[in-house]
């Protein structure tokens, strides 16, 4: 058998050529497709080891949030109180895990005034709200009456805090505003409260209400007396008792009234309205 002949182009390359095409050939790179899968193999190995390690940690216990919201109500209070008085402070569980503790170290609601910046000495518990019990749930009211003895008048900034073991847990600043309102009479009397024979004098006397914003001496009280006294008919301004909230007027009956009760309207104007009352007169002969 005749020997293979080597082709021209291996002719020239002897072995030691030939080896070093072998190893030029070796040393070629993978393909950029496989090149690219194994790249993002790498990186989803890596953040999925990283997530590991961050869902390994322990993770901080979920807080509920208490919330409140509070308001505060205004006069008049009572019999011989004002409008620009305020009655009482009223707070209200809205949201969050029921707070219990019966004294002031476990719970405690603190009051202050920014008018009267030492009225309130000491804080109050859940009891003197009105709460029953010594535990506060979700819908309950604390209110407390400040309508008697402590004698808060608008414009003031009241503020209100609530402390659960020694932990601020709410705050709110409550203003009570100064609007502008009506004065009114709150006391009146006539004496003599029975009049009888011609051209008795009588004397008006009314205690009216004056809110802070409104100056004592620019109120107009008048009493219109034309009923008692018809001849002239006549609405008599009455006179202001000074450093009191005191108004008085004097009036004398016409000569032969009938008898029976007798009406004098008293009308109190301020800049934020009027209001009017009527005092009845008894005469009889």
């Amino acid at each position: 058998m005749a020997p293979i002949e080597p082709s021209p182009g291996e002719a020239s390359h002897g072995p030691k050529e030939r080896g070093r095409r072998w190893l030029r050939d070796g040393r070629r790179g993978v393909s950029p497709m496989i090149a690219t899968i194994i790249l993002l193999a790498m990186t989803v190995v890596l953040f999925g080891g990283l997530f590991f390690l961050v869902n390994a940690f322990p993770r901080a216990p979920v807080q509920s949030m208490t919330q409140f919201s509070a308001a505060l109500s205004y006069g008049p209070c009572g019999s011989g109180t004002y409008a620009a008085q305020v009655c009482s402070i009223s707070i209200v569980h809205q949201s969050g895990p029921t707070i219990s503790g019966g004294s002031t170290s476990q719970v405690a609601i603190y009051l202050s005034s920014q008018n009267r910046t030492s009225l309130f000495g000491s804080p109050f518990t859940l009891a003197q709200g009105g709460l029953g019990g010594s535990t506060w749930t979700f819908g309950q009211t604390w209110r407390l009456s400040l309508s008697s003895g402590y004698n808060l008048f608008a414009p003031d900034n009241l503020t209100a805090s609530i402390v659960v073991s020694g932990q601020l847990v709410f705050r709110v600043i409550l203003p009570a505003s100064s609007a502008a309102y009506v004065p009114y009479v709150v006391n009146s009397a006539v004496t003599p409260s029975v009049l009888s024979g011609s051209s008795a004098t009588f004397n008006v006397t009314v205690l009216v209400h004056n809110s802070s914003s409104d100056p004592i001496a620019k109120l107009k009280v008048s009493a219109n007396v034309c009923q008692l006294q018809n001849n002239p008919c006549a609405n008599v301004l009455m006179g202001w008792a000074k450093q009191t909230e005191l108004f008085y007027a004097t009036g004398t009956t016409s000569a032969d009234p009938a008898t029976g009760t007798y009406y004098v309207l008293v009308t109190v104007t301020g800049h934020g309205g009027k209001s009017s009352v009527t005092v009845p007169v008894s005469f009889t002969h």
